[in-house]
């Protein structure tokens, strides 16, 4: 995931970024990050559960914006030695709760390569 400005639409760089992500037993901090920073990268669930709920706020005290981030998935056999990869396809995502997070950008609708930004988080 990498941050935009919604009035302007460029790249953000937030000065601090903390994110809770229920994996099914509830919020999760997975970044706490109070240096400037132009992305981050939040692993989805891997059950079979069709979504993943994140949390985003700029300090750890207001952790307030609320995405669900909708998929189907796939297994692929990567092979004998890494196994079975989850592949995310139809991937959509939602505000539920804005501020900080005004609104998403989708940029891909399938998740394949970790190594692409596959969202953007408007501010």
């Amino acid at each position: 995931m990498k941050f935009k400005t919604k009035s302007t639409g460029k790249l953000k760089t937030m000065d601090s970024i903390y994110i809770n992500v229920d994996y099914g037993n509830g919020q999760i901090p997975v970044i706490a990050n109070k240096r400037k920073t132009d992305s981050v990268f939040i692993p989805l669930r891997v059950d079979e559960n069709p979504f993943t709920e994140i949390y985003v706020g700029t300090s750890k005290e207001a952790i307030t914006s609320k995405i669900k981030i909708n998929y189907t998935t796939a297994s692929e056999y990567v092979s004998p030695a890494c196994g079975i990869k989850r592949i995310y396809e139809n991937v959509s995502s939602t505000v539920i709760t804005p501020n900080p997070v005004l609104e998403t950008e989708q940029n891909q609708t399938q998740i394949i390569d970790e190594s692409k930004t596959h969202l953007f988080l408007l501010f």
